[in-house]
């Protein structure tokens, strides 16, 4: 549709997107849908294969994933990794790209910077490697509208202090 606006939250693996950040977006912005990549990923026999070794973008049904896309006006959050490559592959633009990381990653980044140490070594979990081929290649968070870095033991440590409400 023609009055759509994106806002893509891209980033590491379990910093939150989908369950904190997208929705605090969400409501924020006043976005009328949250769509989460991981909703769709290719299936079999409705169910989906578990210790997939396809890369993250590999692994998604973009037919039904664009469908969801389409029949949105307003604004929506799409929420996932590897935003850039999958709204690519769709041939979709977007009006806002957040990038987040983890404070403690699996992607060794220089101290003190937004760049890969180049003597980091890709991950052996798919998802991990998918997303150090990612940063690799697009460097999503030297291109991004906003970089953001979510420390997740001191997250996990305030959510045990107010007894579980911070979610």
């Amino acid at each position: 549709m023609e009055n759509r606006s994106c806002v893509l939250v891209d980033g590491d693996s379990g910093v939150a997107k989908t369950h904190v950040l997208a929705p605090v977006i969400a409501k924020v912005i006043g976005a009328m849908k949250i769509i989460s990549l991981d909703d769709h990923f290719l299936k079999v026999g409705g169910v989906r294969m578990t210790g997939s070794k396809l890369l993250y973008w590999e692994d998604l049904n973009y037919s039904d994933l664009a469908a969801e896309i389409s029949a949105c006006s307003g604004k929506v959050v799409i929420e996932g990794l590897c935003m850039l490559k999958v709204m690519e592959k769709l041939h979709l633009p977007h009006d806002y790209h957040i990038f987040v990381r983890l404070k403690q990653s699996a992607i060794h980044w220089i101290p003190g910077t937004w760049e890969i140490s180049p003597r980091a070594k890709e991950p052996v979990d798919s998802n991990w490697k998918s997303l150090f081929r990612y940063y690799r290649e697009r460097k999503p968070y030297t291109v991004c509208s906003r970089r953001l870095e979510f420390d997740q033991d001191r997250f996990l440590r305030l959510q045990q202090e107010e007894g579980g409400s911070l979610l």
